[in-house]
């Protein structure tokens, strides 16, 4: 909600979530008291679109509210339990179900970039909307 956005951010951000394969969120708690991100979330849920839980920060594998029924009983990544290298794996299989194709590793390094920035600072907002 703070990046790439141009005019309108709630326009910009509607539109990369209706153009989406799936959306990636980075669940903090930064993510969770983000206006923008609740928006964000709640629109892709109402569209329907496929939403993969990153789990970026510690104890936000079980969380309640808002957020907790947007993750409901998705499948998430947690990036506090596993290796990088195991989650990326599991990301990319994730990934791959809405593609219905395997995808190799440059087909996903930019989003895992802004992946990699957020696990070494978890102060920033982000979900990633993978087109």
């Amino acid at each position: 909600d703070i990046s790439d956005i141009h005019g309108s951010s709630l326009d910009s951000m509607a539109k990369a979530v209706e153009n989406s394969c799936c959306i990636l969120m980075c669940v903090t708690e930064k993510y969770r008291q983000s206006i923008n991100c609740q928006a964000e979330a709640q629109y892709a849920f109402k569209l329907n679109k496929p939403i993969i839980p990153l789990i970026m920060q510690q104890g936000y594998d079980t969380i309640t509210g808002w957020l907790g029924i947007i993750m409901g009983d998705k499948i998430f990544v947690n990036f506090m339990k596993y290796s990088l290298e195991e989650c990326l794996k599991r990301l990319k299989g994730e990934i791959s179900v809405y593609y219905k194709t395997d995808l190799n590793n440059d087909d996903i390094k930019i989003n895992i970039q802004k992946i990699n920035q957020l696990e070494s600072n978890n102060s920033e907002n982000h979900s990633i909307a993978y087109n």
